[in-house]
């Protein structure tokens, strides 16, 4: 079998639907790894969020306790609350943002 040289219309046509293929998977691997941070998640929330040095995982959706304290922001803006009177590591926190507030538990342990 010869190959199709790269100079003819064939060649040529061949190269651009190859173009388009690989551009079509890049694009399809970028929406997969967006959906991978912020999940199916309708609320727009991150699947896992970074505070205080330690890592958290999206719960459920919750309205944020009378007694929460606002401790702060994630990297996307998020505000960040935990228990009034908690000293130390939060085990739970609540992470309000895009007209949602979720549940964040600590990922690993104490």
């Amino acid at each position: 079998m010869t190959p199709i040289p790269t100079d003819s219309p064939l060649g040529r046509g061949l190269l651009r639907v190859f173009a388009v293929l690989a551009a079509a998977a890049c694009v399809v691997v970028g929406v997969a790894g967006v959906q991978r941070l912020y999940g199916n998640d309708p609320s727009g929330m991150p699947d896992r969020v970074h505070f205080e040095n330690r890592d958290y995982n999206r719960g459920r959706e919750q309205l944020i306790p009378d007694d929460a304290v606002e401790s702060g922001r994630t990297s996307t803006g998020e505000v960040v609350f935990k228990p009034s009177g908690e000293v130390g590591l939060s085990v739970v926190i609540w992470v309000s943002g895009h007209d949602h507030t979720r549940e964040y538990g600590l990922v690993g342990g104490p």
